[in-house]
């Protein structure tokens, strides 16, 4: 396409930001410049040099980040942007995406899930081994308070049996 694509520029305010705040303010930038792409008819600018396929230095100019770096290390874009490719294509293309290249990303996005789905799957298993541990704790805990009221029990019985006062042993 021949139309140019406004870019986005951060306030001072939005420079000034740190740690969670900056990597919100990241993915509502994203948000927006995909948003604004659909909505203007943009595509990805192409890169064949890139895995993805797209010049990713443009698209971080576009959302308005300091480096295309910020691409590569927000978790939330990096989970969005291949199916945002294939939603929105790449621009001096027939196709959105050969055959080939969609394959690639349904795989990458399906080893992506199956990553997800071992990792929790690890946390269960973490969990379960606590829940397996605090059981034993709590079984331990009941058998000396049990104990313990038996030699009360005995204790208040002696006393009865010996008519009087006594002093526990």
């Amino acid at each position: 396409m021949n139309k140019i694509f406004p870019q986005q520029t951060l306030t001072p305010e939005q420079q000034a930001l740190k740690g969670p705040a900056k990597s919100k303010l990241y993915r509502q930038l994203y948000d927006g410049c995909i948003a604004k792409m659909k909505k203007e008819g943009f595509s990805f600018p192409r890169d064949k040099n890139n895995a993805l396929g797209i010049n990713v230095s443009e698209l971080a100019r576009w959302c308005g980040f300091k480096s295309r770096q910020t691409i590569n290390d927000n978790s939330y874009i990096q989970a969005r942007i291949k199916q945002d490719i294939i939603e929105l294509g790449i621009s001096n293309s027939t196709l959105n995406l050969s055959s080939n290249e969609n394959q690639t990303i349904e795989t990458d996005s399906s080893t992506i899930n199956n990553h997800k789905i071992n990792k929790l799957q690890e946390k269960i298993s973490n969990q379960e081994l606590i829940i397996q541990d605090l059981e034993a704790q709590l079984l331990a805990c009941k058998a000396h308070r049990n104990n313990i009221e038996g030699t009360h029990l005995k204790q208040i019985e002696n006393m009865l049996l010996g008519g009087g006062r006594t002093f526990a042993n």
